[in-house]
């Protein structure tokens, strides 16, 4: 129908104009005058018909026919510059332009009245995908309350800068993302993770951009720009999966440019079959060929396909599950393996100190300090949990840090070289540690020396279990992937019931398992959920890369192809179960649409059409097209009892 030609000239810095040319684009709605005033046409020309009023009834249809038409003739001239000539759109100019030429003025101008319907319905479809941007990005705040010395000024958002103080009012939306340094409220982020329920927030938590403050007031430090906030990310990456397309989508396309052509040479045929035969033209036959360019016309076909991927990528936003474009959609409908992190994923991640095991006399305060330091220089959550526990605020400047991805950190402070990590990067650095320590924990070396070692705990997810036995009874391989020891990798997949396991692993090597897995994979496609800090490799090479709770936004948002917003694990379930409710549709779609072609194909050559007949089958399987790809949106999995959705 021509809703689907979205494109942007350049991707601007912040993805928001972009992101709003698409809807603006996939919105071009008929205005609803235009769509039914061809039809009170045709309802007056009947009238007048009975009247034998037959020259102002074919006026009325000639009216209505320009109405309704001139969108299309429209599009097809700016088709035609552009090199597209072989689409829907020439199908239903040539076929409605005959019947004109045969007299039948009321059967064409119902034709291309039918197919302004259709637009306008689909136009009205593809609106309602796009809800979530439009929410998010229409309903940020104009103005942002930036302290600048000692007052408040009231800024654009985009002047304000990494590290600068804001107030947010009770009812206020958050224009940046941010952490809480005074004040206690709750936060609805609903717009960004789906949960309806309000988040408390105190200080040291973390705020997204386009969440709204809903009761006291609040001082936050931003910790990105206007640009590379939360919101407006998240609208560059609805963007850039608006734009991709399945190999599914592509042979459509591929299928269209061959299909038109080849209609047009056998309606040809038809017409001119008399004049082969009989050495003349027929009325009759110009009549079936026209019969067989309407029964032809592939609407239903080319827009059951895009519209269907689409609205999936709005439906699962509204579930705070934002899928990058409708490849991964696919793909996730696919999924026969799911290989998990452990820590931060099917865990709490929120480590505490258990216990402090010093070594060669070393003080056990003086460990705990040491390794606050180094801690603090780290995102990991194990390097976090011991600084958290020393109450270690950031490192300070006179520490340099440098880190060793899935190994530890590697810290200087004045004339001190602080090791904290793996027993590994200790032992590359030449220092020797303890064999055979049994649980989750970190060694501590300085200055050449082994100091120590901290145990720490933590606990699987409450949702968890369940969803893993619910991936289990979707027929889904599972696989527990950890840079852990052995034993503690092996009691938390016991717990779980999950069979398959590999512990002590590089982020590189959960990779390797990753390939290793799609070479001996008999079907369906691989996922990997992991935290989006250490796991940013496996992300990107699973088939579906999927990164959950704030880290996952914050981190994964290029890595990932699926964020879970949502801080449910339940969501994984959720996700793969509505994406196999989308590609039954879009399935469904595509075998109503070639089904009904080939049996009023065969109709029409054996001569039991006429165009009536083709006008409504063509429009009626478009409409049955569009109102089935709507069950996408109405999908409620009966067995989810996760939070409602609500809609900002």
């Amino acid at each position: 129908m021509g809703l689907f030609d979205m494109s942007c000239e350049e991707t601007c810095s912040s993805g928001c104009s972009c992101i709003l040319q698409v809807s603006s684009s996939s919105e071009r709605i008929p205005s609803q005058w235009r769509v039914f005033l061809p039809f009170l046409l045709l309802g007056g020309g009947m009238v007048f018909s009975l009247f034998h009023l037959h020259t102002v009834a074919t006026a009325c249809s000639f009216a209505a026919y320009l109405f309704a038409g001139i969108s299309l003739f429209q599009r097809l001239q700016s088709h035609i510059r552009r090199g597209k000539i072989f689409d829907e759109n020439l199908l239903i100019a040539l076929a409605t332009l005959g019947a004109m030429g045969l007299g039948e003025f009321a059967e064409s101008a119902l034709v291309m009245s039918l197919h302004q319907l259709g637009e306008y319905l689909e136009g009205l479809a593809t609106a309602k995908s796009h809800l979530s941007v439009r929410s998010l990005l229409h309903n940020m705040p104009e103005v942002a309350h930036v302290k600048r010395g000692n007052t408040f000024l009231d800024l654009d958002p985009q002047e304000v800068k990494e590290g600068e103080m804001l107030l947010i009012k009770p009812g206020e939306r958050i224009p940046l993302d941010g952490k809480v340094i005074g004040g206690i409220s709750t936060l609805d982020v609903s717009s960004i993770t789906g949960e309806s329920q309000p988040l408390p927030i105190h200080k040291g938590d973390f705020v997204w951009s386009g969440t709204i403050n809903r009761e006291g007031t609040i001082l936050i430090e931003t910790t990105t720009d206007y640009h590379h906030s939360t919101s407006q990310r998240i609208a560059q990456f609805l963007f850039t999966a608006l734009q991709k397309r399945t190999p599914t989508e592509r042979f459509i396309t591929t299928f269209a440019r061959y299909y038109t052509p080849l209609v047009l040479i056998l309606a040809a045929g038809v017409f001119l079959f008399p004049l082969l035969r009989e050495g003349r033209l027929s009325s009759s036959a110009l009549y079936q060929a026209l019969i067989l360019l309407m029964i032809s016309c592939p609407c239903a076909l080319v827009i059951s396909i895009p519209l269907g991927f689409l609205m999936g990528i709005g439906r699962m936003a509204r579930e705070g599950i934002l899928v990058k474009g409708s490849q991964p959609l696919e793909a996730l409908s696919l999924i026969g393996t799911v290989a998990f992190d452990k820590t931060g994923t099917l865990t709490e991640g929120k480590f505490r100190v258990k216990e402090v095991f010093p070594f060669n006399g070393y003080p056990r305060e003086k460990i705990l300090e040491l390794a606050a330091i180094a801690g603090s220089c780290s995102r990991h959550p194990l390097a976090q949990a011991i600084a958290k526990h020393h109450h270690m605020k950031p490192s300070p400047d006179a520490v340099t840090c440098g880190e060793i991805p899935g190994m530890g950190v590697i810290t200087h402070i004045h004339d001190l070289k602080i090791v904290l990590g793996r027993k590994e990067l200790l032992e590359r650095v030449g220092i020797p540690t303890p064999a055979d320590l049994p649980e989750t924990g970190v060694h501590v070396g300085c200055n050449g020396a082994y100091w120590g070692f901290i145990l720490l705990e933590d606990t699987p997810k409450s949702e968890v279990k369940e969803t893993i036995n619910a991936l289990h009874s979707m027929g889904i391989e599972i696989y527990l992937l950890s840079g852990d020891q052995e034993n503690i990798v092996g009691q938390v997949a016991q717990e779980l019931g999950i069979k398959k396991f590999f512990a002590r692993l590089m982020p590189d090597e959960k990779v390797g398992i990753l390939e290793t897995l799609k070479k001996e994979k008999k079907g369906g496609t691989i996922a990997f959920v992991g935290d989006g800090i250490n796991d940013a490799p496996a992300l990107a090479f699973a088939d579906v890369g999927m990164a959950m709770g704030e880290q996952g936004i914050g981190a994964a948002l290029e890595s990932a192809k699926v964020i879970l917003a949502h801080p449910s694990f339940a969501k994984i379930k959720v996700a793969i179960t509505l994406a196999r409710h989308i590609r039954r549709i879009i399935w469904q779609n595509i075998g109503l649409s070639i089904g009904a072609k080939v049996v009023f194909l065969l109709l029409t050559f054996q001569g039991e059409m006429s165009l009536w007949e083709a006008v409504f089958a063509d429009v009626g399987i478009m409409v049955l097209v569009l109102f089935n790809t709507l069950r996408i949106l109405r999908h409620k999995d009966e067995k989810d009892q996760t939070t409602p959705i609500r809609t900002v």
